[in-house]
């Protein structure tokens, strides 16, 4: 695809014929129906942190659109979205609070090759791709693995400190769920 069709799709806005919102992206669609849907039930006070979202950079022959390409344009675009700190056309003073799946390929996991290739890395430690990232926001960050995340810089230490050990916490059960499949233990 040529650079001037990339410009003109990004142009594109989607129009929700039922509220007038304009969608760059299914992506704050998506969100937005869940907003939609909990204000409608009266939870509209809930805020919404989507948990788990990504894209496969390999798949069988059949699964179209797993590639290292697609992966690192979704999840290098989903960053940039999240960085820029805006929330949706709904609710565009709500930051998206979004969790990438996943940091590591699963290269044990049974089931079709996506599903050992949703991951940032190998299992190596060597990146799968790249994904851009501000670059003074990387410059900053203290790594050993190389600079490939960064918190948001608004955020407290304490916020941080609490999603860092919600996120340990996630791959620990993570781990023990995949020891109780292996071991085939109910």
């Amino acid at each position: 695809m040529k650079e001037n069709e990339k410009k003109e799709i990004r142009r594109k806005r989607v129009v929700d014929s039922g509220n007038g919102f304009k969608y760059n992206s299914l992506f704050d669609a998506q969100v937005d129906a869940v907003n939609a849907a909990t204000s409608a039930l009266q939870y509209g006070d809930v805020k919404i942190v989507v948990s788990e979202t990504g894209w496969p950079s390999k798949g069988d022959s059949n699964e179209i659109g797993a590639s290292e390409a697609n992966a690192a344009s979704y999840n290098g675009n989903l960053v940039k979205r999240v960085l820029n700190g805006s929330g949706t056309p709904l609710r565009p003073n709500d930051p998206l609070n979004v969790f990438l799946f996943a940091l590591f390929n699963e290269n044990q996991k049974p089931g079709p090759t996506s599903e050992r290739n949703y991951g940032l890395f190998y299992p190596t430690e060597q990146k799968v791709y790249d994904i851009p990232l501000p670059v003074a926001e990387v410059e900053a960050a203290p790594s050993n693995m190389g600079n490939w995340c960064v918190a948001n810089g608004g955020a407290a230490a304490e916020k941080c400190h609490v999603a860092l050990a919600r996120a340990i916490l996630a791959v620990l059960l993570m781990l023990l769920r995949n020891l109780l499949v292996s071991a085939k233990l109910p």
